[in-house]
């Protein structure tokens, strides 16, 4: 009849409209994380001009600027900043909705995108993946690799569903469940002239993995003792850095920086070739059990990390997350409690 084709054409149009709206979307946000039109077109596969057209009839939709053009990096205006937080609130609501579905098809099938540093998807992860993968075949898992200070970012726009670090977050925006807890310890090279003057008061790898730190006899030397000698610091985007030298100012000197690091494994083998002294978890001394290296006992709060499962705090706690979160508690909860 008339009335069905009315309908079929307006669902169409409907259709046609908010697949533009869709593309509209991903080009703003293309351009935001870029930073630029030139990065964000090669991201899009479309030409630098077709994208700032593009840009530009959204602007003209709206009637105001997306982009301060006057800046490098590009930075969003006041209607920007809307805009963007708006399309993240949407792609929240679409993970929610997909989630939600998912669970009345409990664990037999569904989407997990986890990240976490590379300490802790070497170190820690892996044996609740391995367990979680057993018992949930069908769930697919992914697995996003970047370092501490990078990862809220990735949990804010969406393409991940749970980070897993020991930084701090906004708690207006994350909430957080606690799964995993270990300590740093002040690795210096065996060679080091130090170790000889402290003789008896530094620890063993064996020491470490009957976690004689934990005991209150342990010998205990203040970092101050160690102000002298290099040290190796991981990069401005790792957490560990900022405990590090805090850890370091409370003992009222600051290090001298041999090199600056990536990667606490790069640290970690830099110091046991006998480069500089680092800040190592104990998690990763007792897996590598590196016998050139002395360990001491560090008593900051700082040494202590405590690793949370951080989720959007508007985020839907699918039963593939909640899943998976308490998996991770039971598979370290001697750890979380300190046991």
């Amino acid at each position: 009849s008339i009335y069905i084709a009315i309908n079929i054409i307006y669902i169409k149009r409907l259709h046609k409209e908010a697949l533009a709206m869709q593309q509209e979307m991903l080009y703003v946000l293309a351009v935001y994380q870029a930073g630029s039109f030139s990065k964000a077109a090669e991201k899009l596969f479309i030409t630098q001009p077709a994208l700032s057209i593009a840009i530009k009839k959204i602007e003209d939709k709206i009637g105001m600027p997306l982009f301060d053009r006057s800046t490098k990096p590009l930075q969003l205006t006041a209607a920007g900043h809307i805009y963007v937080q708006n399309i993240r609130d949407m792609q929240c609501l679409e993970d929610n909705l997909t989630n939600a579905l998912q669970d009345l098809n409990f664990l037999e099938e569904g989407e997990l995108r986890l990240a976490g540093t590379q300490y802790y998807n070497s170190h820690v992860i892996p044996a609740t993946i391995k367990k979680y993968m057993a018992k949930y075949p069908k769930v697919k898992l992914t697995l996003l690799e970047d370092n501490s200070g990078n990862l809220d970012a990735h949990l804010e726009d969406g393409s991940v569903d749970l980070v897993l670090h020991c930084g701090k977050f906004d708690e207006s925006k994350y909430k957080a469940y606690e799964v995993f807890k270990d300590y740093l310890l002040l690795a210096v090279p065996k060679e080091f002239a130090i170790n000889k003057k402290l003789a008896g008061k530094f620890l063993t790898t064996e020491q470490i993995k009957k976690d004689y730190f934990l005991q209150t006899d342990c010998p205990i030397v203040p970092l101050s003792t160690f102000a002298q000698e290099p040290f190796l610091i991981l990069t401005k985007s790792n957490d560990l850095r900022k405990r590090a030298l805090a850890m370091c100012s409370t003992a009222n000197f600051t290090p001298t920086v041999r090199f600056e690091v990536e990667q606490l494994e790069t640290s970690a083998y830099l110091a046991a070739s006998g480069l500089g002294a680092t800040f190592l978890s104990d998690r990763m001394i007792k897996e590598k059990s590196m016998a050139k290296l002395c360990y001491y006992k560090l008593t900051s709060p700082e040494a202590t990390r405590h690793f949370h499962a951080v989720l959007r705090k508007n985020s839907y706690i699918s039963k593939v997350m909640q899943v998976f979160i308490e998996m991770s508690k039971e598979t370290w909860r001697g750890s979380v409690n300190g046991i």
